[in-house]
């Protein structure tokens, strides 16, 4: 302990607060995705009855919006790798929020692709992003979540075209392969 009490003194007070920064930006990241989870049930108890006609009050449809505002426990880990982040967060979506295969293959017109290209935009510093990703959005505004983190926007872009991927893999295979004729019989 006195060693690190020892490091931390012969830190310089920028340092110190560079240091203190990373330390806490992950807190910062989950009050942040909770605020903005909170902020989008209040905004649906507003406008989204539920099949009874009842303001939007269903704790499973509440306790759903807040667990998607949270990062996937493997993520919470320290899982470093890519491909991982995005496999975690591909099945947060299956099992979190339950877009599974049978729903995606309702996208048929390229909206989860297009969702992907906003999440990775949502990471760009252009001047056109805001209109790029209001363009591009395939679905109603109150599905568009991006974090303040970067590297979450690009796993659910990841997760986005590995569904998109799988959707379009299953619509091919589901297709039926056409006989190739022999140019004798053409």
């Amino acid at each position: 302990m006195a060693e690190a009490d020892e490091l931390w003194n012969g830190l310089s007070m920028e340092q110190q607060h560079e240091a203190m920064c990373i330390m806490f930006q992950p807190l910062l990241d989950r009050a942040t995705a909770m605020k903005r989870a909170l902020e989008n049930i209040r905004e649906l108890n507003k406008t989204q009855p539920d099949e009874n006609g009842h303001r939007w009050a269903n704790s499973d449809l509440i306790e759903q919006e807040i667990v998607a505002a949270l990062p996937d426990p493997k993520i919470a880990e320290g899982t470093t790798n890519g491909i991982e982040r995005i496999a975690a967060e591909r099945k947060r979506q299956v099992e979190g929020e339950g877009w599974t295969p049978e729903h995606d293959n309702e996208h048929s017109a390229g909206e989860m692709a297009g969702a992907a290209a906003c999440y990775a935009l949502a990471c760009t510093q252009h001047w056109a992003q805001e209109q790029a990703i209001a363009s591009f959005w395939p679905w109603d505004k109150e599905w568009w979540k991006p974090s303040d983190d970067p590297i979450r926007n690009l796993e659910k872009s990841g997760a986005l075209i590995a569904a998109e991927i799988d959707r379009r893999t299953r619509e091919r295979e589901a297709k039926p392969v056409k006989e190739i004729q022999k140019p004798e019989q053409m």
